[in-house]
């Protein structure tokens, strides 16, 4: 998987769109902080939705650390990423991280 997450930040787009598929269809849980890392600070701000598709790919395959992963990357996220990790909330499953989010 570490020849596929340098692809995923490539100078050639259609590498990187190509790294960032196979990411999600053949990563497993270890790749989840690569994958949140990718949507916070992407090669390309278009690499976001396809990002966003692979991470919820891996989602189902990774049972520990998702919602303190996700909610990490959405609190440091700027306003262009927040909504791709906002997207992902729903595929926990689990409403608790979405508890965390309302205002006292």
């Amino acid at each position: 998987m570490p020849a596929l997450l340098e692809a995923a930040r490539d100078s050639d787009a259609e590498v990187r769109l190509q790294a960032i598929q196979a990411l999600g269809a053949l990563g497993a849980a270890p790749e989840l902080p690569a994958m949140i890392n990718l949507i916070l600070s992407p090669r390309d701000p278009a690499d976001r939705n396809p990002l966003q598709q692979a991470t919820l790919a891996l989602l189902p395959k990774t049972k520990t650390a998702q919602p303190t992963l996700l909610l990490s990357g959405l609190t440091s996220a700027d306003d262009d990423a927040k909504p791709h990790f906002i997207a992902l909330l729903p595929a926990l499953g689990d409403p608790t991280p979405w508890q965390q989010l309302e205002p006292t």
